[in-house]
């Protein structure tokens, strides 16, 4: 949960740290809850399940605004975004966290929800469905596991492009994307069914499975023209929609 004290004094922080802590401590909680609390511009308070972040400045990535040119979105981790994103607002007096806060609840530019789109289809289709076999076939244990979830990871990170959502943190992620509307059941389940089945032509039929519905998915958005069932087909069609000349000059693969 977000608490907003942007602007107060160290003075003023440092009681409302003291006094937080306070109460905290006298919650009735697991016996093992632990305490934690550091001096710094973000200080988390954590007993149990209660989190409170006490956010002393506004910013992201050095900017003194809200990011409004595509470049400025480019350089945000989108884990970073997802942070300032979710949660709850309890106090915010000057106002200043929960303007940034709405600005990047927007969600990206549309020129970078396609460059991201179109790189996760070339990322999908490289782990899942080409060298995921490849390293099967050389019996690569190593390169078959880091296949399986880099395919797993990419897939999760393109269903929440898809729903306009930021990707939270690895240990939160495939647990949300089950509450996202589109695809986040189904995927959610074909995810834990491939990282739960054991024989290998199984999994590959699962990878064809989860990727025939993500390219169904670009197909009703109107996202690509192609008819393949290989998801790189689809990454140029993707791109080729971005309208900004410089982001769609060449295809590049960002994060």
């Amino acid at each position: 949960e977000l608490l907003e004290l942007a602007g107060r004094s160290q003075s003023a922080l440092g009681k409302i740290t003291e006094r937080i802590n306070f109460r905290v401590q006298h919650l009735e909680v697991r016996a093992h809850a632990k305490l934690v609390a550091k001096e710094s511009g973000r200080l988390p308070v954590q007993v149990g399940h209660l989190t409170l972040v006490v956010v002393t400045r506004v910013g992201v990535q050095g900017l003194d605004h809200p990011p409004q040119k595509l470049g400025e979105w480019l350089h945000i981790p989108e884990q970073s975004l997802a942070v300032c994103t979710n949660g709850r607002v309890f106090h915010d007096p000057l106002g200043q966290f929960t303007r940034w806060r709405e600005h990047l609840k927007g969600f990206y530019p549309e020129d970078i929800r396609l460059k991201k789109i179109a790189s996760r289809c070339v990322t999908i289709a490289q782990s899942g469905q080409y060298n995921f076999e490849r390293s099967l076939n050389r019996n690569e244990l190593f390169a078959v596991q880091y296949s399986e979830i880099k395919f797993c990871s990419d897939v999760m990170s393109l269903l929440f492009l898809l729903n306009r959502r930021y990707t939270p943190f690895y240990k939160w992620m495939h647990h949300a994307a089950k509450d996202l509307p589109v695809l986040g059941q189904q995927v959610h389940a074909l995810i834990l069914e491939l990282m739960e089945e054991q024989d290998s032509g199984m999994k590959m039929k699962t990878i064809e499975r989860i990727c025939a519905l993500l390219i169904d998915e670009l197909q009703q958005e109107g996202l690509t023209d192609s008819q393949s069932d290989f998801l790189l087909d689809h990454a140029h069609s993707v791109h080729s929609r971005i309208q900004d000349k410089v982001l769609g000059e060449r295809f590049s693969i960002i994060n």
